[in-house]
């Protein structure tokens, strides 16, 4: 499967998701988990499993507004992950 089918596919299935599908979340899970978790990994490797479900809670919470930003969906489910992972870290700081 090349990457623009593959694109098309996570688009559609994202769309799904938008509209509260929770096995097309699930595909999606499926599809992004280990890229996921690698980024998650490599951010805090400790709190990788905090970061990962609050990365997949944000998405499912938020799949409607992150759907219509109408970016690429691997690089958007990727980029929830640092961003969450940052928060983490950050919060951590503040109570050193």
């Amino acid at each position: 499967m090349d990457v623009e089918s593959t694109e098309a596919n996570l688009r559609v299935a994202f769309k799904h998701v938008a509209a509260g599908d929770t096995q097309a979340f699930s595909r999606l899970y499926d599809q992004l988990a280990n890229a996921s978790y690698s980024v998650c990994t490599e951010i805090d490797a400790a709190g990788r499993d905090r970061i990962m479900l609050a990365t997949w809670m944000f998405v499912w919470v938020n799949a409607a507004s992150l759907y219509a930003m109408n970016k690429p969906v691997e690089a958007l489910v990727l980029s929830v992950a640092r961003d969450v992972g940052a928060a983490g870290l950050n919060s951590r700081d503040r109570n050193l």
